[in-house]
């Protein structure tokens, strides 16, 4: 069950210290917008899971988010 995310590297440190058995961190790829609002109506938005919503995030989504891999 996952408990949170996007968690600061604060508190993922201080959870990380307390040892809880069966607590674990888990990386996940986050979409990044150097010039922040900048053309902000046209790039669209993504919801908590980085799904793209609207604009060009919801039309290009699948381009956009790329092959998982290692």
């Amino acid at each position: 069950m996952r408990l949170a995310k996007k968690l600061s590297p604060e508190m993922v440190q201080r959870i990380s210290d307390m040892n809880l058995k069966g607590v674990f961190f888990q990386k996940e790829n986050r979409r990044v917008y150097p010039q922040h609002e900048l053309a902000a109506h046209v790039l669209g938005y993504v919801d908590t899971d980085e799904k793209g919503m609207g604009g060009i995030e919801y039309e290009l989504d699948k381009q956009i988010r790329g092959v998982p891999a290692k």
